[in-house]
């Protein structure tokens, strides 16, 4: 295991500083879902999502991404949770690759746009494992739990069913950012 070096080179993403910043708006936005929450009953609702994702580290290829979820829908606001795979990057020119995994705990404020169109923020906590191979062996694996932010467009075809198509940002896994663009499909129950 190795948990003092991070398999990415470290990267700083300078978010520690911003985040105290977020304490007073994010009870604010608490306090709004709780009242949410309390007033409607959710809808439950399953996805599944497909895309491309790659580290903000140079020399690693980009990958297909996915994920499977579940969570409860209130008019203004998805909570949910999802198992992640952000894709095996190969280090260009050798025999390394890194696979990253995990499990996230989601938060997603939308905005109505008109009937069928929506805006979302994206954020959460994702619990996730980088595994490191260097020709076919297993040699490291490194863990950690850190935010991702991001936006998607909501497009509802129909009272059970949605598309969304989402830009995240993964923040410091395993030292570096984790972009990924993915389309998911939601259906609602």
């Amino acid at each position: 295991m190795l948990k003092e070096q991070a398999i990415f080179p470290v990267v700083s993403t300078g978010f520690d500083k911003f985040s105290r910043h977020l304490v007073v708006p994010a009870l604010i936005l608490l306090a709004l879902v709780v009242t949410e929450m309390a007033e409607a009953s959710p809808r439950i609702f399953v996805g599944a999502s497909y895309g491309e994702s790659q580290p903000d580290e140079s020399g690693f290829s980009e990958d297909k991404s996915y994920s499977l979820g579940v969570g409860a829908r209130w008019p203004w606001i998805n909570v949910g949770m999802r198992m992640h795979s952000l894709g095996e990057y190969v280090r260009e020119g050798r025999d390394a690759r890194i696979d990253v995994k995990g499990i996230s705990l989601d938060f997603s404020p939308r905005w109505a746009i008109n009937d069928a169109f929506s805006l979302e923020l994206h954020t959460g906590l994702l619990d996730w494992t980088a595994t490191a191979h260097l020709f076919g062996k297993e040699v490291g694996t490194d863990e950690g739990t850190d935010y991702y932010l991001g936006a998607g467009l909501r497009i509802d075809g129909s009272e059970r069913y949605s598309l969304i198509l989402s830009y995240d940002q993964f923040l410091d896994v395993s030292g570096s950012d984790i972009q990924s663009l993915t389309l998911s499909l939601e259906r609602q129950f």
